[in-house]
């Protein structure tokens, strides 16, 4: 399982760096990542082989079983290595043999990875999984969890065209045909559809394995039972409608590129989103208050994905010299990789807030729109400026920036209305003075 080798047009690399690009340029990112995922798979298989680790003979067999699978189904194992968790779980497992780190690194997960390919794609297959008494429940990436112990037992997926099981000792868990849905002992990771004027994306709400979950995100919620499974879709179909109807090409790069959104508890106040740079197309959110929060954060939160798969691609930036810089949107120092990160996202997010101000119906909310537009191509524009003059930027990087500073640029000469033009500039004043009061 050797991946492709990668080109971007250069028609595609100027679109993306205007905070654009389309769903061509998404796929690009997708399959690009795609990559990155079996590479590090490959690499991992080798390593817990190299290192003796305890669950090397079931990685081989579990490579084996994957590579079984892509010769009969390779759309199956395409869509189980696209999966947030799974990149995550493989760039995490990694670095951890890496580091010698056996006690903690898990391959023997990747048994899991070609199971659920093999259940996708009805490929009849019988997969033993990696023994591992910590943890209670069978999860399979992208289907759902059998709830039963595992206790060190012997665990099987038993994969067929007519159905698929998972088996431990005295005990069989049907996976339902629509294995989103529950069944027996069987939780399945559930799934949203949208739609607004024939346009449907589909989302997974998925809480991820938690011992997969990355370091800080350990309050996500596992939203399960049906009234929180409607009240979420019903939120997001909302933000969805808007997107389609004012934000097109937004909306269509979201349906292509996420794939998950895992649930965080709600906040005190507003909500709360991040985007994990190995778990490209999972967004993880609080339930937003309405259809416009919504929107303003997959837009967001979109192009923090897209940055992190164009950097998979193209190096940006130079060596870190460990210094930090005012970032408007933040309340704390950032380093220059995220400081092009928060840059880019401010890009989408006035580029949102400058087709939204003629969309809003009423005269209060028009003023919030125009003043966050002005505050965001503001600060976007400052900050790009920041970037081109700091010397960190490869050539490459340059061309981007410089590309995001064009378009910021060329939006001073939009009109906005006074009032929300000193909105804007009090707001940003205020930030940078608390800023400047606790740094």
């Amino acid at each position: 399982m050797t991946p492709p080798p990668h080109r971007v047009p250069a028609s595609v690399f100027s679109a993306l760096a205007r905070g654009g690009g389309g769903p061509e340029a998404i796929q690009l990112m997708v399959t690009a990542r795609r990559s990155r995922t079996l590479v590090l798979v490959r690499t991992l298989v080798q390593m817990a082989h190299e290192i003796n680790h305890s669950d090397a003979v079931d990685v081989r067999h579990a490579y084996s079983a994957l590579a079984t699978v892509r010769a009969v189904a390779p759309h199956a194992v395409d869509h189980v290595l696209d999966y947030p968790s799974v990149g995550a779980w493989a760039t995490r497992t990694a670095r951890l043999l890496h580091r010698r780190a056996t006690a903690t690194a898990r391959p023997g997960y990747l048994a899991a990875v070609a199971a659920a390919a093999a259940v996708h794609g009805a490929v009849p297959l019988t997969i033993r999984l990696a023994p591992d008494p910590s943890r209670w429940g069978i999860h399979l990436p992208s289907l759902g969890v059998a709830l039963v112990p595992r206790a060190g037992e012997e665990v099987h997926v038993r994969s067929a065209v007519g159905g698929s099981e998972v088996a431990v000792p005295g005990t069989t868990v049907t996976i339902p045909a629509d294995p989103h849905q529950d069944g027996p002992q069987w939780q399945g990771t559930r799934k949203i559809a949208v739609s607004s004027c024939g346009f449907t994306a589909n989302f997974l709400l998925d809480g991820w394995a938690s011992a997969h979950l990355p370091p800080g995100l350990s309050g996500r919620q596992n939203v399960s039972n049906p009234v929180q499974v409607e009240q979420w879709r019903r939120r997001i179909a909302a933000g969805w409608d808007l997107l389609v109807q004012y934000h097109e090409e937004v909306a269509r790069e979201v349906e292509a590129a996420i794939r998950v959104l895992t649930p965080l508890p709600a906040p005190s106040h507003d909500l709360v989103s991040a985007t994990l740079t190995d778990a490209f197309g999972c967004v993880f959110l609080s339930l937003p208050p309405d259809a416009r929060s919504v929107a303003i954060t997959l837009t967001h939160e979109l192009q923090h994905a897209k940055l992190t798969a164009i950097m998979d691609l193209f190096s940006l930036l130079e060596a870190d010299t460990g210094e930090f810089f005012y970032a408007p949107w933040r309340n704390d120092p950032r380093p220059l990789v995220a400081l092009l990160h928060g840059t880019y996202a401010h890009l989408g997010v006035a580029a949102f807030w400058r087709r939204q101000r003629y969309h809003e119906e009423y005269a209060a909310e028009a003023r919030h729109a125009h003043a966050e537009y002005a505050r965001w191509r503001r600060a976007a524009h400052e900050v790009a400026h920041v970037l081109l003059t700091s010397g960190q930027l490869t050539p490459t990087g340059c061309s981007f920036v410089a590309a995001m500073a064009q378009m910021l640029d060329r939006w001073t000469a939009d009109p906005i209305p006074e009032e929300a033009v000193t909105l804007a500039r009090q707001l940003a004043e205020e930030h940078r003075t608390r800023w400047l009061t606790l740094h």
